[in-house]
């Protein structure tokens, strides 16, 4: 399934740690509705605002009746949810960008495009 970006507000460290909860809970055995707003402290609005934010990121939950299951396995799960704002320095950031994988790639590309985007060939910025 295809990743696309929430439109939801930026993940904070708390929602993200209720986000991972939520899945830990309904992978590998379906969970009645009641008992996940139990265990994971929310109303009923607050809960299935994070059943859509889960799935508009691209995980794939089941339901059946009030009963919800994870579609696929945990880790791949928890890949889709963003990661909250890690409150870094663009220093810090670029230290981290200066890999060759995917992940070290997409900081790169953000950090360029908030400096006004990369280098011209002559070495000089737009």
């Amino acid at each position: 399934m295809k990743r696309t970006s929430p439109s939801a507000a930026p993940l904070t460290a708390e929602r993200a740690t209720r986000l991972h909860k939520f899945l830990r809970l309904i992978a590998g055995t379906a969970r009645v509705r009641t008992t996940l707003l139990t265990k994971l402290g929310l109303d009923t609005r607050g809960f299935y605002r994070d059943v859509r934010y889960l799935r508009e990121v691209g995980v794939e939950i089941t339901t059946v009746g009030d009963k919800y299951q994870l579609v696929g396995d945990l880790e791949s799960a928890r890949g889709r949810v963003p990661l909250p704002d890690p409150g870094l320095t663009l220093d810090e950031a670029h230290q981290l960008a200066r890999g060759t994988t995917a992940a070290h790639k997409k900081l790169k590309t953000l950090i360029d495009l908030l400096l006004g985007g990369p280098p011209k060939a002559n070495g000089q910025s737009h």
